[in-house]
């Protein structure tokens, strides 16, 4: 039988099924944005964890963990821009994919994201169905890694 206890503990801590590539760490300075954005990514079966600081993205990946980083690229403080390189450019952080988000895209800005280490760029606002694409042609597939344990039964 499966050890529900155990399953339920796992995913909490984002551990086994795939739930640490199911967490997407949004990174928006919008209070009103990340909430819409969290309902879009619930829907779709995605864990959220949002960081309206971009100084606070460091601190929050090493606590929370995340398969997925949604970023804007406006932002007071750090931009986007500088964040995505600080990133791709950390040990421990740089297999993380990276889709940026932004309300004034322009093709000129392509050749720098590349640079900062951004996979993707979306121009908001984007269609809900837009984004949960992209997230999963981004995110590996699922494999399950859930703990079974069986009974003899004779």
């Amino acid at each position: 039988m499966v050890n529900v206890d155990r399953f339920v503990e796992n995913q909490k801590r984002g551990v086994g099924m795939g739930a640490q590539n199911k967490r997407i760490l949004v990174v928006d300075d919008d209070k009103d944005f990340l909430d819409e954005l969290g309902e879009i990514l619930t829907l779709a079966g995605y864990d959220m964890v949002t960081v309206n600081d971009s100084r606070k993205v460091f601190e929050v990946l090493k606590k929370e963990g995340a398969g997925l980083i949604l970023l804007d690229l406006n932002m007071p403080q750090k931009n986007g821009f500088q964040v995505a390189f600080d990133l791709s450019n950390s040990q421990e952080f740089k297999g993380i994919p990276i889709i940026a988000m932004t309300g004034m895209y322009k093709t000129e800005i392509q050749f720098l994201l590349e640079l900062c280490g951004v996979h993707k760029c979306l121009q908001k606002p984007f269609y809900p169905l837009n984004i949960i694409t992209e997230i999963e042609q981004m995110l590996p597939p699922q494999q399950s890694d859930q703990v079974f344990e069986f009974e003899e039964v004779f």
